[in-house]
């Protein structure tokens, strides 16, 4: 990036890399739950299938026949998740209990 009259020379670049390393960091500083002690945190891979912003929730086929289904996806604009149904996706989640995910982040699986 260039300034538009050119007195400006710092230039910024961001990839791939360093998304995962801001929403690593980023990730730190967000405060735990109190009942967090057996939660973990995974990454699903899989074609996201279908999404519900209403009801607050997406699904992700993982594999033959395996659907995950993740809630807590409020902070999710339909015109940035749309483009990604029916495409390979990492969801960032955390497992409170077996099969319950709650969204954290997600992006295209390249």
């Amino acid at each position: 990036m260039r300034s538009v009259d050119g007195l400006h020379e710092n230039v910024v670049v961001l990839e791939p890399e360093t998304r995962k390393k801001m929403t690593k960091s980023l990730r730190k500083l967000k405060p735990k739950k109190s009942d967090d002690t057996t939660a973990t945190e995974k990454t699903l891979s899989g074609v996201l299938r279908g999404v519900h912003l209403d009801k607050d929730w997406l699904d992700v086929l993982l594999g033959e026949g395996e659907i995950a289904r993740v809630k807590a996806i409020s902070d999710l604009v339909d015109d940035v998740i749309g483009p990604m149904v029916n495409n390979r996706v990492r969801v960032d989640v955390v497992e409170r209990k077996p099969g319950a995910y709650e969204y954290r982040d997600i992006q295209l699986d390249d």
